[in-house]
C-alpha cells in the first residue's frame, strides 16, 4: 500500500468515553468514491471516535482503496461489538416487504445496471418503511470487501439515511443527500415514501435542473416541501445558495446535542 493514497481530513474524539466497554459500540466504515471515514458510535448514537479521509488521487484501483482503509483501520485498532462497511451505491431498488423474495435478487440486477452479470446484489431490510433496498454492488469490489473485511456486515449508505426522513403526518419531506459530484433524494408524503433516486451532475445547474426534474414528477408543488439536506453541502457552500432561491423550508439534518457541528455530513452513521 502506498501510504500516501489517503489524507486525514476530519478527525474526533471523544476523551471521556471508554473504548473498552465495546458491548454498546459498533464501528461503521463507509466508503464514497473519492473519500472513507471509520467511525465508532455509541448505543446512545453518539460519535465516539471519528475519522474522515479523502483519497489523494482519482485513478486509485479500488483494491488500493480497501487496502488502505484495511490498514489504516488494524492501525487504529479500535475493537467494537459490530461491524459495519458501508458503500455509496448509485444503483439501488426498492421492494416492499410484502412482496419481497430473496430468490428474485439477481434477477433485479438487469432493472438496474446494464451487464448484470458484473455485479452482485446486496438486500438490506429498512424496517421503519417496510421495505427492502437492493443494491447493485461491482462484483470485483464486493469480492475485495469480503476478503479484505470478513467479519463485517455489508450495506448502503441509501439504507441507513431512509431511517432519517421524518414521518411526520403532515409533511411533505425530502431528503437530500450530496456525494461525490453526485446526490440521492428521497421523497416522502405524509409517512408515505413516494419515490427515490441518484444522479450526477457536474454544476450547481445540473444540480438543480435533475432535483427540480424529480421533484416535479412527485409533487404538485415541488416548492412547497419542507427539504432537508446531508452529506457534503453546508450552508456556505453554492449548492445551497442555489436552493435556497427555488425552496422556502430547507435545512441541515442535525441532531441535539450533537458532539460535532457537521453532523449532517456523517448523518447516515448515527442510523
Amino acid at each position: 500500500m502506498n501510504k500516501s493514497n489517503a489524507t486525514l481530513t476530519f478527525s474526533y474524539v471523544n476523551n471521556e468515553s471508554d473504548l473498552k466497554n465495546i458491548s454498546d459500540k459498533r464501528k461503521i466504515i463507509r466508503m464514497l468514491p473519492k473519500e472513507f471515514c471509520i467511525a465508532v458510535i455509541s448505543g446512545e448514537k453518539k460519535a465516539e471516535r471519528l475519522f474522515q479521509y479523502s483519497f489523494n488521487a482519482n485513478d486509485i484501483s479500488f483494491e488500493d482503496k480497501l487496502e488502505t482503509i484495511a490498514t489504516i483501520n488494524r492501525k487504529l485498532n479500535i475493537a467494537c461489538k459490530d461491524n459495519f462497511f458501508r458503500l455509496y451505491t448509485q444503483a439501488n431498488l426498492q421492494i416492499p416487504s410484502e412482496f419481497y423474495e430473496q430468490e428474485n435478487d439477481t434477477d433485479l440486477l438487469s432493472l438496474m445496471v446494464e451487464n448484470p452479470e458484473k455485479y452482485v446484489p446486496v438486500a438490506e431490510e429498512v424496517v421503519v418503511w417496510k421495505l427492502y433496498n437492493i443494491s447493485a454492488w461491482e462484483k470485483e469490489l464486493y469480492i475485495c470487501i469480503i476478503k479484505k473485511f470478513p467479519d463485517y456486515e455489508l450495506g448502503t449508505v441509501l439504507s441507513s439515511l431512509l431511517p432519517i426522513v421524518s414521518k411526520d403526518k403532515n409533511k411533505k419531506e425530502v431528503l437530500v443527500f450530496v456525494g461525490d459530484n453526485n446526490f440521492t433524494v428521497i421523497s416522502t408524503d405524509r409517512q408515505k415514501m413516494i419515490g427515490m433516486n441518484t444522479f450526477d451532475f457536474l454544476n450547481e445547474g445540473d444540480f438543480l435542473y435533475y432535483l427540480y426534474g424529480f421533484l416535479r414528477k412527485m409533487y404538485i408543488y415541488p416548492d412547497a416541501i419542507s427539504l432537508k439536506l446531508a452529506g457534503n453541502i453546508a450552508v456556505q457552500y453554492s449548492l445551497y445558495n442555489v436552493l435556497n432561491k427555488y425552496f422556502s423550508d430547507i435545512e441541515m439534518v442535525s441532531f441535539s446535542p450533537s458532539a460535532i457541528d457537521n453532523y449532517s455530513y456523517f448523518c447516515d452513521l448515527f442510523e
